[in-house]
């Protein structure tokens, strides 16, 4: 009973932090403004438009559901990552409870409630709360179908992986590792058809529309990005767009360090110490799905710890059998219930530390900026980053491209005026990598500034500049 209370309590615990993470956010994130302005689309009903301007579109759906009865749509979406933050944790008890005593599914559950980087993304506008929530689910499902035979489990760990998908697209590669555990270690090949056709099906329809839409065979329009590296005059082009196999080798060590910086190193600790405690069926889906994980992650250029954040629940049961082994550990000393309730604050502390994000100070005078420039009711704004005319309501002109491209204040002015720009905003990015850019605005005074430290940004009226 005081295992249970004590757990029940971290979990609580978790709770509360998710809460707190949100409400002391600070300027929506970057690729946050993407889904934002997509989930307004969604919610007015304008699905073609919203389509064209996303990646892949499960989360902005959501975002755009959510404020459909939230009039603000960052906290619309903030609140849609809340929710299925903190729904993973229900989530993950019932399916440890399933396979694993009780003790030990109150153990998974309280390990994923303080998870920092779960916490952490539970009040983000951005889709890794709701991927690691369907991720976590899918294999869930799929370990359930898997062990019981139970076919209906497999369909639906089809389903729920193409959800993930739609949610992050590089999840369109983990269907592999699972149809090859049926195919190839049990040879259950209607189960390994049914997996696979709940899962292709559906993701071949968005497929489908992405090649219509843009004359390629791509998983995702990012990789319409890639166009350099692109092979002339095939519909695969962008397919080719990756690194080389060479390179994808070069890339391992690094993704393999952003995967274990994103287990967060108290829990990889205690995953590796319960690694060999936990089922064997269990062990090696895990490791085939982080070994596709790490070679599928090695042929894109970028690879930072936000790519792996969806494992974090699937690894919590071996975290939990890491708390026996520590607990076996600390028996042999005199005050070993004092020692465990330490080493458990100790990871409560991280998960606070680590999992409030304080939020970015240099969004923080962006977004200070747009808040005054939505009092001006400015139409186009000028700025190095998206972030004010998404609080402004305004329409963003890339002043770091026009600036490159210019290179002169005529030019840049003429460029800035063709696009109908009546504010700029310049901070101290803008102006060292283009040091004439304050030329160009020499005229009155900023009609707005702030500062903080070093970091600043200043806002000028276009029509007061010399």
């Amino acid at each position: 009973m005081r295992t249970r209370t004590y757990v029940g309590l971290l979990i609580a615990a978790g709770v509360l932090l998710r809460i707190f993470d949100l409400v002391s956010r600070g300027a929506i994130e970057l690729d946050g403004i993407e889904y934002a302005r997509a989930a307004e689309l969604y919610a007015k009903g304008a699905f073609s438009l919203a389509l064209k301007g996303v990646r892949v579109p499960l989360y902005p759906m959501v975002v755009g559901f959510f404020h459909l009865f939230i009039g603000d749509v960052e906290l619309a979406g903030r609140l849609a990552s809340l929710f299925f933050g903190v729904l993973l944790i229900p989530a993950a008890y019932l399916f440890a409870r399933r396979f694993f005593r009780e003790e030990e599914a109150l153990l998974v559950a309280a390990a994923v409630s303080l998870q920092p980087y779960l916490v952490r993304y539970s009040g983000a506008v951005l889709s890794e709360s709701l991927a690691a929530f369907l991720f976590g689910l899918a294999v869930f499902s799929f370990y359930q179908g898997w062990i019981e035979k139970r076919t209906e489990s497999i369909g639906l760990s089809g389903i729920l992986l193409t959800l993930a998908y739609l949610t992050r697209p590089e999840y369109i590669i983990y269907f592999i590792p699972l149809a090859c555990l049926l195919l190839f270690k049990e040879r259950r090949y209607r189960d390994a058809g049914l997996f696979v056709a709940c899962f292709f099906i559906p993701a071949f329809v968005f497929l489908l529309y992405l090649r219509a839409d843009t004359g390629f065979w791509v998983i995702d329009r990012k990789m319409l990005a890639w166009q350099q590296a692109a092979m002339p005059g095939s519909s695969f082009a962008h397919f080719f767009g990756t690194v080389s196999v060479s390179g994808a080798l070069e890339n391992v060590p690094a993704t393999l360090y952003h995967f274990c910086e994103a287990m967060c190193l108290p829990y990889l600790f205690l995953a590796i110490l319960g690694f060999r405690r936990v089922e064997r069926s269990y062990r090696l889906l895990i490791v085939m799905l982080v070994a596709m994980h790490i070679l599928g992650r090695s042929f894109v250029p970028l690879s930072t710890k936000r790519y792996s954040i969806e494992f974090a629940p699937v690894v919590m049961p071996f975290v939990a059998q890491g708390v026996y082994v520590l607990r076996g550990f600390f028996s042999g000393f005199r005050h070993k219930s004092l020692l465990i309730g330490l080493s458990l604050a100790a990871i409560a502390a991280l998960a606070f530390f680590q999992g409030i994000d304080p939020g970015d100070q240099r969004r923080g005078l962006q977004k200070k900026a747009g808040l005054i420039l939505r009092e001006e009711h400015a139409e186009a704004i000028a700025a190095r980053l998206p972030i004010p005319s998404f609080y402004a309501g305004a329409r963003w002109v890339n002043l770091a491209a026009v600036a490159a491209e210019a290179q002169q204040c005529e030019k840049v002015e003429k460029s800035l005026k063709a696009a109908g720009v009546s504010y700029v905003v310049i901070d101290q990015t803008i102006e060292r990598d283009s040091p004439f850019i304050r030329s160009c605005l020499s005229g009155p005074a900023p009609i707005a500034e702030f500062r903080q430290d070093t970091d600043y940004v200043e806002v000028y009226r276009l029509g007061a500049t010399r």
